[in-house]
């Protein structure tokens, strides 16, 4: 529902009434929409498990790319012996 304050905007500026009664009924009926949308089907996600997965995966990839970068060091450092 629209609140007191943007409502008496609307009336200082001279808004016509039928254009009032239009947004009323669209902000109506996007409620009445939203709450006949059925519910998501499944199971519901654990949002701590996936954060947990997620951090695990980043920090594979960071031990990984720690050891490419040794690799990579020890390749310099033999070819700046030669």
């Amino acid at each position: 529902m629209r609140s007191a304050r943007s409502m008496g905007f609307t009336r200082r500026r001279l808004v016509s009434g039928s254009v009032r009664s239009r947004s009323r009924h669209k902000a109506c009926s996007r409620e009445r929409s939203a709450a006949l949308s059925p519910k998501k089907r499944g199971p519901k996600v654990d949002v701590a498990r996936a954060e947990a997965r997620r951090i695990q995966a980043l920090e594979r990839e960071n031990q990984r790319l720690r050891t490419k970068l040794g690799h990579a060091g020890q390749i310099i450092a033999a070819q700046k012996k030669l």
